[in-house]
């Protein structure tokens, strides 16, 4: 495709600016170099205090204390986001923000360093994908009028990762832990900054590395090339680091980063039947033993920071991800033995879901269980994505009469793509379990397209501040050319079909705050938000789906005395209209679309409070409560009950699947000069596994479907504990699920699945 002139023109407004500045970038004192690495959305705490929009920032400390490596963990103490686990090590995160659709976080906006992670966020969003948590020094997590910056996905809010960055002086970090199922992990980095006539250079080095045996077992761990089988996986994550601030009157900053993860996971969309799953809910059965996922990420970025005067500064990054995985994995049933004499018969296709829930008297559920003679399908999901682009902000700060302005100007364009070229196999299975033989269909059998958007952004945003009143106005329109092909099922890569099309979306939204004194400060905010559908469904003649578009409304209030406690309390409302289904949720065929209207509304409370923070005790003891009410309703009936999707068979007034009414968290920490204490407390509320809120495994008309249910409540009880052996080193001791509380969590992608269970690990952490 040619550059869209909406993105010539956007940078040459940057140029532009960027010109009008620097004739007194030459005259004032430069910004200092740490101003000039913007890899964070919010900033520090300070900086959150004072935003329109409700945010949270969790930093290194909260990762490390419990050894959370699961997104899903990590996240637990935020108000306001609702969490679905899927394999229970949060390979797949299925996360909502504001009550949107939670599935493969394909709804929100996420990121590492500020810029775009998922492999193509917006040709196939759905999180195959997520950066690894246990590398990270921190998270943010903005939701509410604070939008405007983030895109494509811009109802719910935004989840930042960052990376470890650049030490300020020669620093080494290791840390080691082995705990149940084999789990081993492994984080070690390196860096330092050298002063030098050409200016200060600067080098990271990093690998992160885990393994585990994985807390399932599957009935039978013979592949069909006779090889052992299990139900774990291995993460293999390394990134180098390296920056140039050289020694000008201005002062500018240069960062190329570059990083490369290797992830090979036993997984599989298979659940059980509700009648196993209440026997053993970490059992897997016989026809998932060959499941397995291997995917590949490049990351990479060259990123410019200058202070163009006191006053202004610019940034722009160049970025090029790509990653690639294969999931070869079950997809359904051919035909089964139905009378029973061990030979194989024509039987219509049975999918995994309606053999969970029991259809044909259980017949295919026992081809699953390897007791029955039958045929089976797995696919090999193999999949290219690519995303690169370049992105630039401006930042300036000026008075105009009595205000103080804060203005950001920012444009990025974008380029991203999803290349399938899968195939189906056929497998047959005699009564004793035995694999007897495979068939391929060929390459391409299982799905041979392209799919590719550019999209050009743009936005504005001023932060208009009037003694202790502030005014946030802002813009955001982007312009999204899509296409997609089909090629012939045969391999031979031969056009079948053609389509394209352009979005373009505006989304404006102003916030405002109001700091009645140093510790407390008032905020409200109205927003347009915008998730944009893929390629396929937008632009397919006949059946094109449109952007799912929202208004939200939220207020709020914060405060923190410095002296130990602090509090935020914030209300949203957003209605969403063209609610849109999404590709990949399910092994099923529907289609996409668009379904209609829905409301999100709740309340999000947080209170923290260190009795000993100001008094002359020799521990310390804070703790924080957290509170979520959500009601997530249907304001419209969906008009397809068969709709491969979570939304199927919704009726105005039913709640919104995988969204709890409640959620509870309390963290509490007992610390001391060489022994801290750790506990965190969860509670979520029982839910539903589909709109149309059904209790039993049916789905709208009727059938079999195990993805149809109830997914339970959960109270699970994590507990750590640290010893300082000196300001170097420590040893720790970590327990997730203490009370080994198990519960039916999910119902995706094909029936019911568990959380993990209790988990217990021992390590060391040094620092030098």
């Amino acid at each position: 495709m040619k550059m869209d002139l909406n993105f010539k023109f956007s940078i040459a407004l940057l140029g532009g600016l960027c010109l009008s500045f620097d004739a007194v970038a030459q005259e004032d004192e430069p910004l200092d170099v740490a101003h000039l690495e913007p890899l964070s959305i919010i900033g520090s705490r300070e900086d959150l205090f004072s935003t329109t929009g409700s945010g949270y920032v969790i930093d290194h400390d909260l990762i490390q204390t419990h050894g959370y490596a699961d997104i899903n963990q990590a996240l637990k103490q935020v108000p306001g986001v609702y969490l679905r686990t899927e394999d229970g090590h949060g390979l797949f995160p299925n996360i909502s923000l504001r009550g949107v659709d939670p599935s493969r976080m394909s709804k929100l906006t996420y990121m590492e360093d500020g810029i775009l992670a998922a492999p193509s966020s917006y040709s196939a969003p759905s999180a195959y994908y997520t950066p690894t948590v246990g590398r990270m020094i921190g998270l943010e997590v903005l939701k509410g009028s604070s939008q405007i910056q983030h895109g494509p996905h811009t109802t719910g809010g935004v989840i930042n990762y960052l990376s470890t960055p650049i030490p300020h002086h020669k620093s080494s970090y290791l840390r080691f832990s082995y705990g149940t199922e084999n789990d081993t992990r492994l984080h070690l980095w390196t860096g330092d900054r050298v002063d030098s006539s050409a200016g200060e250079f600067g080098y990271l080095v990093e690998t992160y590395y885990r393994e585990t045996d994985g807390f399932k077992s599957i009935d039978s761990t013979a592949g069909f090339d006779g090889s052992s089988r299990g139900t774990g996986f291995q993460n293999h994550d390394s990134m180098l680091k390296l920056s140039w601030s050289p020694k000008t009157e201005n002062r500018q900053y240069f960062e190329l980063k570059t990083g490369y993860m290797d992830k090979n996971a036993d997984e599989t969309y298979l659940g059980l039947s509700t009648t196993d799953f209440l026997k053993n809910r970490n059992r897997r059965y016989a026809a998932s033993r060959d499941d397995n996922i291997d995917t590949q990420h490049f990351r990479n970025y060259l990123r410019y920071s200058v202070a163009l005067s006191d006053n202004a500064s610019l940034s722009a990054t160049a970025y090029y991800n790509a990653f690639n995985r294969n999931w070869y994995k079950l997809k359904e049933i051919k035909d089964i033995d139905s009378d029973g004499d061990g030979f194989i018969d024509s039987t219509p296709t049975v999918l995994l879901y309606q053999a969970l829930a029991g259809i044909d008297d259980n017949k295919p559920l026992e081809v699953l269980q390897g007791i029955r003679a039958g045929q089976y399908e797995y696919r090999n999901n193999n999949r290219g994505y690519i995303a690169k682009g370049v992105q630039a902000t401006l930042n300036v700060d000026f008075d105009a009469g009595e205000t103080v302005h804060h203005l950001l100007v920012g444009t990025r364009f974008h380029q991203d793509q999803v290349r399938r070229f899968q195939d189906d196999v056929q497998y047959f299975q005699d009564s004793s379990g035995a694999i007897t033989s495979t068939v391929s269909d060929g390459p391409g059998s299982g799905g041979n397209r392209l799919q590719e958007s550019e999209a050009t952004a743009l936005f504005i945003e001023d932060t208009i501040r009037l003694g202790r009143f502030s005014i946030i106005p802002g813009l955001r329109y982007e312009r999204i050319d899509y296409r997609y092909i089909d090629f012939e099922n045969n391999g031979d890569n031969i056009p079948t079909g053609d389509a394209s099309r352009t979005l373009d979306i505006f989304a404006p939204g102003i916030g405002f705050s109001y700091q009645s004194d140093e510790s407390s400060n008032l905020f409200a905010g109205i927003y347009r938000g915008f998730s944009v559908p893929g390629p396929r469904s937008a632009s397919r003649p006949g059946r094109q789906l449109d952007e799912e578009t929202s208004i939200s409304f939220e207020t709020g209030i914060r405060f923190d005395n410095s002296k130990g406690i602090y509090a935020e309390l914030v209300g949203f409302n957003t209605h969403l209209d063209d609610l849109a289904t999404i590709d990949n949720i399910a092994t099923g065929t529907s289609n996409p679309q668009n379904i209609g209207e829905a409301r999100s509304r709740g309340v999000e409370a947080i209170f923290g409070w260190d009795l000993t923070a100001k008094g002359t005790f020799e521990f310390k003891a804070p703790i924080s409560v957290s509170a979520t009410y959500t009601d997530a309703t249907f304001k419209s009936n969906s008009t397809d009950v068969n709709a491969e999707s979570i939304f199927a068979g919704a009726v105005i007034g039913n709640a919104f699947p995988y969204v709890p009414e409640w959620q509870l968290n309390l963290a509490a920490n007992l610390e001391f000069d060489t022994f801290r204490l750790s506990a965190n407390l969860n509670y979520t509320d029982s839910t539903f596994g589909s709109g149309s809120n059904s209790m039993q495994e049916l789905d709208p008309s009727g059938s079999p479907d195990a993805r149809f249910g109830l997914i339970e409540s959960q109270f699970i009880v994590d507990l750590s504990v640290n010893y300082f052996i000196n300001e170097h080193a420590e040893a720790f001791v970590n327990v997730t699920n203490l009370l080994d509380e198990q519960s039916l969590a999910g119902r995706l992608t094909d029936g019911p699945r568990p959380n993990a269970p209790r988990q217990a690990s021992i390590g060391m952490g040094l620092r030098f």
